[in-house]
């Protein structure tokens, strides 16, 4: 039995992943994006193709997204996009998008208006984790909204499924995680600048410290990547600035002081500046290397990247 219709409007590093794997698992998906090139691949493995998002909506059961911020989001679905008006009642909406929460919020109260549903659905993981299947779905929405966008959530959340609360809270969940997360990138990044600077070797220096208590996912993950000088954007230094201030912002919001954050965003902003906004967030570790006058760099030593 075919399972149901679904819509992906935002065909992107993300999103284009996620609906080769829906793809993969026998999902019909029609896809919709600015770029036709990512529409047509989409359509090349098996999809359908559509010219607008109105028209993605009007033809699914569960409609995703997965784009760049909120006011993106917000236009899709309810401005010049129109993709809500599209949807029928009883349908699902799928945000994976990491935007402020407000955003989310204010598009549920809209759906559910039309008795529409919404799931509140950011990810933690990449591109390179959807198809390996260890991607992390954090889920805030009602339990009828999860009932009718549970198969799309379990197809996609090989790397588990997180129930956090309502519509808005995956969002706050999210941005924590972001925050944090760049918040370890940072400081790796300026503790190994130390350590080359100091003279050490920097694949011995890797070694180390992914085996030690200065280990984290994301020391692990990217630095491997950095040794190699692959800058490549699995995650760009953009949206981790982008995520940063939307962290930023809900502190100001609810009253939660956050002067390292502060910190932290302006120091992957100095390193934007200097031209590394679209390579990977780990690029911040040249910012420290300019300082230092040093460049991290462990080719010689034949390391692949991971």
């Amino acid at each position: 039995m075919e399972g149901p219709r679904v819509g992906f409007i935002g065909l992107g590093l993300m999103g284009g992943s996620m609906s080769r794997v829906l793809l993969s698992k026998g999902f019909p998906v029609r896809g919709y994006d600015l770029d036709p090139k990512k529409v047509a691949a989409v359509v090349e493995l098996g999809g359908k193709g559509a010219d607008s998002p109105a028209e993605v909506a009007s033809s699914v059961d569960i409609l995703c997204t997965s784009l760049p911020n909120g006011a993106i989001l917000k236009d899709v679905c309810l401005g010049s996009g129109d993709a809500l008006a599209q949807l029928a009642p009883g349908s699902v909406l799928v945000d994976f998008s990491t935007t402020e929460p407000e955003a989310i919020r204010e598009l549920h109260a809209a759906a559910i208006q039309r008795g529409i549903e919404v799931v509140d659905a950011p990810v933690s993981g990449g591109p390179a984790e959807i198809p390996a299947g260890k991607l992390v779905v954090l889920v805030g929405c009602s339990d009828e909204a999860f009932r009718r966008a549970e198969p799309v959530l379990t197809a996609l959340a090989g790397g588990g499924l997180h129930r956090i609360g309502k519509v808005g809270d995956a969002r706050v969940v999210k941005l924590v995680n972001n925050v944090i997360a760049m918040g370890n990138v940072l400081i790796a990044a300026e503790g190994f600048t130390l350590g080359v600077k100091a003279g050490v070797d920097p694949k011995t220096l890797f070694d180390v410290l992914s085996n030690s208590g200065a280990r984290s996912n994301h020391l692990n993950k990217r630095f491997p990547w950095a040794l190699q000088r692959d800058f490549a954007p699995r995650f760009s230094m953009n949206n981790a600035i982008k995520d940063l201030r939307l962290g930023l912002v809900l502190g100001q919001e609810v009253g939660s002081p956050m002067p390292a954050a502060s910190v932290i965003q302006q120091l992957f902003s100095a390193a934007a500046a200097q031209g590394h906004g679209e390579e990977d967030a780990v690029a911040v570790l040249r910012l420290f290397e300019a300082w230092a006058g040093v460049e991290a760099d462990a080719r010689d030593a034949g390391r692949e990247g991971v």
